[in-house]
């Protein structure tokens, strides 16, 4: 006889009703307790009383608070900006003046020098600009905050 239900028991005995006991936390530490009433505030997704340093509810996981970088993470985020900023320019700059050169070029050798320096020098600043946003883009992904 199967009732259609599936559980583990080998005689397809029906299972008694589930109730979960309340979670009670003995020798806790202090910063699983409860929070004060001055400092408790409540999620506003299901009413639950939340410590004010918790970043998700406990009870339902709605985002209360977006972790912060710190000043060495700002830091570092704002010169991977500054530092890909400056690179485009200088290398905008550079390509603006090889044109130049490259018109008032009065002979094959000097158009054909300024066309090899020009290669050799956007090949270098490429390279700098790759190796520098990759190791200021790993330290700023290491300073990211954490929850």
């Amino acid at each position: 006889m199967h009732s259609g239900r599936m559980n583990n028991d080998p005689w397809n005995r029906p299972r008694p009703p589930t109730t979960e006991p309340p979670v009670v936390r003995r020798n806790a530490p202090a910063s699983a307790a409860p929070p004060k009433a001055g400092n408790a505030k409540t999620c506003p997704n299901c009413d639950a009383v939340v410590s004010p340093k918790a970043f998700d509810c406990p009870g339902c996981g709605h985002p209360l608070r977006k972790a912060r970088r710190g000043p060495i993470g700002w830091t570092l985020k704002w010169l991977f900006i500054a530092f890909n900023l400056v690179m485009a320019v200088l290398l905008f700059a550079g390509l603006g003046s090889v044109g130049e050169t490259m018109n008032t070029a009065t002979s094959e050798a000097e158009r054909a020098g300024t066309a090899i320096g020009a290669t050799i020098g956007t090949g270098l600043v490429l390279v700098f600009w790759m190796a520098g946003a990759v190791i200021l883009g790993l330290l700023v992904l290491l300073t990211r905050p954490k929850k």
